[in-house]
């Protein structure tokens, strides 16, 4: 069996303490039963094209809501031809996905396979209003929630004020929460294994691309939006406070998704940790769920299932391991050695690990150790805490010793899980995100500087440090002055790390356009329209012409998903895609090899400086 995974600043103001458990996917999702899922195409009507009753005129009609000032109403359309995750159905039929398989022997567009439990919409099939389209990749209804029961009702301008409470319990996920968001988009991008979302050895070995560290709000960005966020909504800057906090609009609300998502991180990273340790589950059904490699039966092992586990537990080990532990480039002189081996928060000193020893990916607690920090200093020791129980188990032998794993990432998980609960609510100014980067980069220090307690940093903790950096820089915009001084800066260090990799954004939207017209028989230029508002980021002047686009959007809107993935299949536009695809994976290799941390911390600490005056 296979499964592929694929934030006026003086002000501070406290997000909303609220207990998550009934809003969070994965494990802990408690949408009833009855509320069923619905493909993308039950979105299309209103969230496709605006109509001009949606869009405000130049002048105005006082006292009259309207739509566009909550949502941009072309949501379907930047999500099918501009966002990836449309296209991840598409990439197991490609040749890559299909080269994977067959080096696996399994055929990846197989529900059975466990592929489309990450590329499709497999897992939600189950309770779905009719079928779902597993050709729609990552489709509105894996981040929305099921919406039968609120597909109505939320087009009202009353939806606008409900409480998330109110909307989950009909089936609406409130993805403005940063918990809920960060845990949605880690249960892929990190692993889930109860739901069959782990990306093993074998998988990567034959030719899965690694799932790099994220930062969620970077993420966010680059996926790209669909939406805007919190105060750059119309709507919600004359909100009400209490409306306000519904959506988790503040100042600040992408710092503190970037630091509740770096929480977050690190909690199911132990979550998937502890699950692919816990050998004694007795649900056999559940056994290639969690692991996947024991599809494969070597002639000897034992029969008994957890023995089986225990028995296999070096090849397990490396789906949640440091890649980089081993495969990087041997260089002399290189930072590695002076970087150290260990667990490390900024703000406390390095737990040692034995070098040599392969340790579980830990990068999330480059800024999960600020955020412990914004959360209080007793969830910085309590997470410090289960980090040595960690290290100790991780140093006891090659790959750490299962059982010792499975109880260091519990409490790992418990503190974590508290820790996320106070920076939710935790005040934030402008004044505390300039400690939280000083802190954050004060944890890390330069090669051959003899601190060592404090690690090197390396390439995947200076990507986490410039996320913050390039985080804290965007929420501060209204300071137009320091925004100034410190864009130069800010250019070169996210550059340095390739911090938004997709470099042929425009590229590939141009050949997606393209095929559409082709396709569908349109003049030539008929998205040019839509073209220039997706690279405007959705400005009314641009909306309205959309009202009047009688070509492109009309006839896009019409495509089945099918026919979609079956033109980008086709080999000339394939290549091309991949060619693209490539180009921006060179780039961030290189980016990798040429690393220096002495030149990105100089950048770092000089861009903290300039935000700091």
């Amino acid at each position: 069996m296979l499964q592929v995974v694929v934030l006026g600043y003086a002000l501070a103001i406290s997000a909303p303490a609220q207990d998550p458990t009934w809003l969070t996917p994965g494990r802990r999702d408690s949408f009833a039963s009855n509320h069923q899922f619905q493909d993308s195409m039950a979105c299309v009507r209103c969230h496709a094209q605006p109509t001009v009753n949606d869009i405000p005129p130049v002048t105005r009609v006082p006292g009259r809501a309207y739509s566009f000032d909550f949502v941009w109403l072309s949501e379907y359309a930047i999500w099918k031809t501009h966002d990836k995750h449309a296209q991840a159905y598409a990439v197991l039929k490609g040749k890559r996905g299909q080269d994977i398989g067959k080096i696996l022997g399994q055929d990846v567009t197989v529900a059975a396979t466990g592929c489309l439990n990450c590329h499709g919409q497999h897992a939600l099939s189950e309770r779905s209003a009719g079928s779902l389209d597993m050709s729609e990749g990552i489709g509105c209804a894996s981040c929305h929630g099921p919406s039968f029961s609120w597909v109505g009702p939320h087009a009202n301008v009353a939806w606008r004020e409900k409480s998330p409470r109110d909307k989950a319990e009909i089936g609406m996920r409130n993805l403005r929460d940063p918990e809920v968001r960060a845990t949605l988009c880690a249960s892929c991008h990190i692993g889930n294994a109860q739901e069959g979302k782990v990306v093993t050895h074998s998988m990567f070995a034959a030719g899965h691309p690694p799932l790099p560290p994220i930062e969620i709000a970077t993420f966010s960005r680059n996926e790209p939006p669909h939406y805007r966020e919190g105060l750059d909504v119309p709507f919600l800057k004359s909100a009400s406070p209490e409306v306000q906090k519904h959506y988790h609009a503040e100042p600040f609300q992408m710092t503190r998704l970037a630091l509740v998502g770096a929480l977050v991180s690190l909690r199911e990273t132990a979550r998937l940790t502890a699950e692919r340790t816990s050998f004694d589950i007795k649900d056999a059904k559940q056994e290639l769920v969690r692991w996947p490699e024991l599809a494969v039966r070597d002639p000897d092992e034992p029969t008994d299932p957890t023995a089986r586990r225990k028995a296999r537990w070096p090849e397990l080990a490396l789906a949640t391991s440091d890649c980089y532990a081993c495969h990087h480039d041997l260089q002399y002189p290189g930072y590695r050695q002076t970087r150290g081996y260990g667990y490390h928060l900024p703000g406390k000193s390095r737990h040692r690990v034995f070098p040599g020893r392969v340790m579980v990916r830990m990068w999330a607690t480059t800024l999960a150790g600020v955020a412990a920090q914004l959360a209080g200093k007793e969830h910085l020791d309590a997470i410090d805490g289960a980090l040595v129980k960690l290290a100790a188990a991780t140093t006891t032998q090659q790959f750490g010793d299962p059982e010792g794993l499975k109880q260091a990432s519990l409490q790992l998980e418990k503190a974590c899980d508290a820790a996320i609960k106070s920076a939710k609510a935790a005040p934030l100014d402008k004044t505390k995100v300039q400690a939280i980067l000083k802190m954050a980069l004060d944890g890390f220090t330069e090669p051959g500087i003899g601190r060592p307690d404090q690690p090197v940093p390396d390439f995947e903790a200076a990507r986490q440090l410039a996320s913050l950096a390039d985080v804290i820089a965007s929420d501060m915009k209204a300071d137009r002055e320091n925004a100034e001084g410190s864009r130069a800066t800010l250019a070169k260090l996210t550059d340095l790390v390739d911090l938004h990799p997709y470099a042929n954004r425009q590229a590939r939207l141009g050949v997606i356009l393209s095929l559409i017209e082709r396709e569908q028989k349109l003049p030539q230029g008929a998205a040019s329209t839509f073209s220039e508002y997706l690279k405007a980021n959705g400005p009314v002047e641009i909306a309205r012409k959309l009202v009047d686009d009688r070509d492109f959007l009309p006839s896009f809107n019409k495509i089945r998903s099918e026919d979609f993935n079956k033109w980008l299949s086709e080999d000339v536009t394939a290549t091309k895609l991949q060619r693209l695809d490539d180009d921006e994976e060179r780039k961030l290799m290189s980016r990798l090899n040429a690393y220096d941390p002495a030149v990105f911390l100089k950048l770092a600490r000089e861009l903290a400086e300039q935000v700091g005056r």
